[in-house]
């Protein structure tokens, strides 16, 4: 099981403009940083993009980079910034596997109690600790 949030953080000055973005709801220009941990915080992939990247699309190359590197992993907890088309595809994919097993051709997407939630979701406070944004009681 994994959590995936994404966090968007300033650039320095440093930065190149063709890598960096403007995060419109955040207000946030610079860079995003996508974050898969397992329940624990350890993380299991990332990825860094522009922020003006949506959490959807970069959510697609990095559960396929998932399940790639850790097929054990068949269920990824998500906030509400990965509603939409990006449950629908991973539906597809593991509708073509005959089980829910380590087969599955990408994790599914859901929450603990399978809504939609538009504050984040309870465990999500552990990739903010495997980035190093939060303090570790």
């Amino acid at each position: 099981m994994g959590i995936i949030d994404a966090r968007s953080v300033r650039a320095s000055a440093s930065v190149p403009l063709s890598s960096s973005g403007y995060d419109g709801g955040r207000k946030v220009p610079g860079r995003k940083r996508h974050i898969v941990t397992d329940t624990l915080g350890l993380l299991l992939v990332v990825a860094v993009t522009a922020t003006n990247v949506g959490d959807r699309d970069a959510a697609v190359p990095l559960l396929q980079r998932l399940h790639t590197l850790h097929r054990e992993t068949t269920l990824v907890w998500a906030d509400g910034g990965y509603t939409g088309g990006l449950i629908g595809w991973a539906r597809e994919r593991n509708s073509r596997s005959p089980s829910r097993s380590s087969s599955a051709p990408i994790p599914a997407i859901g929450s603990p109690d399978g809504a939609v939630h538009r504050e984040g979701l309870p465990r999500t406070y552990v990739v903010a600790w495997a980035a190093g944004l939060g303090p570790c009681y």
